[in-house]
């Protein structure tokens, strides 16, 4: 009688925990799967932005739901726009590594995959889909569904396509030069001064300095009174500080010469 009631009491933790162990797999909802379709209706699909771009890449294991790192090659296509790109902080390091790339580069739909979220959060959270584009160099990246259906609808009505202004003095062309020619130019940089106090500004300066340091550039003088920042970098450079002005405490980039 007592050695059937021990095992019943055993038998029921070991239910417990396995049920337990069950849950937090459940509740916890990190887990994800891919389901690749190699028929979809964009595969082999030409697309040409007619606008700058960049590539973002070098993103953490922490970043939400299935990290961006698990991409075949944990590179990001989107738009080049201030202050675009994520969060510093999802990025291994805190380092993004943004590539500039060309107004007329052309691009070609090589496969999609569609990110199925498991566990809890599949209940919150269906997954999205996601496109795999080839440039004309044989880099591949991935682009968010909405980014390739909206540009086969722009085309079919003869939507003109905004350009992207750097800055009142430099259009896109400036950068498309620099990206063909992979010239080096001189950048001026002012950090934003209002209500920060002189070590608040050094610390800014500080980050800044390490962040550019893992680019193509020189830094020519920091200018300690007047809160700026020169050097000489290429196109890389100045998209990376561009698309990064909010999270690095930047007000104006300037292109000297």
């Amino acid at each position: 009688m007592r050695t059937t009631v021990l095992i019943l009491k055993n038998s029921r933790r070991i239910i417990s925990v396995f049920f337990l162990f069950s849950l937090v797999v459940f509740l916890d909802g990190c887990s994800y799967s891919f389901i690749i379709n190699d028929t979809d209706q964009y595969i082999g699909n030409k697309i040409v932005y007619n606008k700058p771009m960049i590539y973002t890449a070098n993103l953490g294991n922490d970043y939400g739901g299935p990290t961006h790192s698990s991409y075949k090659e944990n590179r990001l296509l989107r738009e080049f726009q201030e202050s675009s790109i994520n969060p510093h902080h999802v990025y291994k390091d805190s380092i993004p590594k943004i590539s500039y790339i060309k107004s007329s580069m052309e691009f070609t739909v090589v496969g999609t995959y569609h990110i199925v979220h498991l566990g809890a959060k599949r209940l919150f959270n269906q997954g999205y889909q996601m496109y795999e584009l080839k440039d004309e160099k044989g880099i591949i990246s991935s682009v968010h569904i909405y980014d390739v259906q909206a540009y086969d609808k722009d085309k079919e009505s003869k939507t003109s396509k905004p350009t992207c202004q750097f800055h009142r003095d430099i259009d896109e062309a400036v950068l498309d030069n620099m990206y063909e020619t992979k010239q080096l130019r001189t950048v001026k940089i002012n950090l934003w001064t209002y209500e920060k106090s002189a070590e608040e500004l050094s610390k800014i300066k500080k980050k800044l300095l390490h962040k550019i340091s893992y680019y193509n550039c020189t830094v020519i003088d920091t200018e300690d009174n007047t809160c700026g920042i020169t050097l000489k970098g290429d196109v890389d450079t100045i998209a990376f500080l561009y698309t990064s002005k909010t999270g690095l405490g930047i007000y104006k980039i300037f292109i000297v010469n």
